[in-house]
């Protein structure tokens, strides 16, 4: 079974990337959503989906997600 805190880190995740790209108010967004960078609809619209995604590969706190 998953450790619950490990999920919670990921949903922070979750949430950053949604505000990069689709919250104009946020920091970051200037870089990310201003530029056209989205999230999959699936991403967008299940963050257990996201969740089950980040897991199946091998999360670790030490690696990151980006735009490319």
């Amino acid at each position: 079974m998953c450790n619950v805190n490990l999920k919670k880190k990921i949903l922070v995740v979750h949430r950053g990337i949604i505000n990069r790209c689709y919250n104009p108010k946020f920091r970051s967004y200037k870089f990310y959503g201003a530029k056209g960078v989205t999230m999959c609809d699936e991403w967008r619209q299940s963050s257990r989906e996201f969740v089950k995604w980040a897991l199946e590969n091998g999360y670790q706190d030490n690696l990151s997600i980006d735009r490319i």
